[in-house]
Parts: structure tokens; C-alpha cells; sequence
């Protein structure tokens, strides 16, 4: 694998923020840019709860950091902080391709028991023939953490 760079921002203050496709005044929205040029939105916030802590996915090269405003209204804005993290910084031993499974089961690691406390990455790649779908159902889902 080669060495990349993950990108990592933490919204210190939205006003004006929550993950919400009907935003029609002021929002900001999230976009990942592969290496390929091809494009991956995350979200758009706006409103009351900002986006919470994001790290972009592997072969990502860029993030967009999109800020709309109408005429109406204004806010006090926004700050959010950003970091550059080394790849190889990371845990990179809960990665998965799973590629035309008819089923599985895909787990946080160590679980049933407390995952690790050190900062980890994990990701499942799962795809599909064309023309098929994707069931993804949580049987236990108890996570660290909060909305903002």
C-alpha cells in the first residue's frame, strides 16, 4: 500500500449545521475527491449540529468544503480545525474487500469484547454485481460517542 495522507476535520462551531439533504438557507457541505477525480459527497449540514469529527477514506486526495448562503438571515458562521494524518499512523488491520458474498458478518475488532482504545481505522469494502443490492443491518451497535 502506498503511503497516504488522511485528512481529519473537527467543527469547533457551526452555527447554522446536522446532516440534512433538505438544507435550503445557509449549509456547508462535505465532498471526498478520489485520485481519479471522481467525487464523493458526505454530507450537508446546516442548522443546529454540526458534522462531528470526519476522516476522509483512503484514496482520497482532497476534501470540499462547500459554504452556501442565502440573503435571508446571518449567523455567527463557523471554525473547524483540520489535521493531516500519516497512514501509517494508523491500525490497519481491520480492513476487509469482500467482493460478491451472498452474506457474511463484519465486526468491530475484538467484539463481543471492548475494542481497542488506540486510535483505529477500520474499513469493509463490500461489493455487489451490478443490478444487486446491499443489506446492511446492525445486530449490536454500542459505540463511544455523541451528536453535536
Amino acid at each position: 500500500r502506498n503511503s497516504i495522507q488522511l485528512f481529519k476535520l473537527k467543527s469547533e462551531t457551526l452555527i447554522g449545521g446536522g446532516c440534512n439533504e433538505a438544507c435550503h438557507e445557509d449549509y456547508i457541505t462535505i465532498i471526498e475527491v478520489y485520485s481519479s477525480g471522481r467525487e464523493k459527497r458526505i454530507g450537508v449540514y446546516c442548522a443546529l449540529s454540526a458534522p462531528g469529527p470526519f476522516i476522509s477514506s483512503y484514496g482520497v486526495n482532497a476534501v470540499k468544503i462547500l459554504f452556501e448562503t442565502d440573503q435571508s438571515r446571518q449567523a455567527s458562521g463557523f471554525s473547524a480545525s483540520y489535521n493531516f494524518i500519516i497512514s501509517t499512523t494508523l491500525v490497519e488491520d481491520c480492513e476487509q474487500n469482500i467482493t460478491n458474498s451472498v452474506n457474511g458478518l463484519i465486526t468491530s475488532p475484538q467484539f463481543p469484547n471492548p475494542y481497542n482504545p488506540k486510535r483505529q481505522v477500520c474499513n469493509w469494502y463490500i461489493t455487489v454485481e451490478p443490478r444487486n443490492k446491499i443489506l446492511l443491518y446492525f445486530e449490536s451497535f454500542l459505540i463511544e460517542g455523541e451528536m453535536s
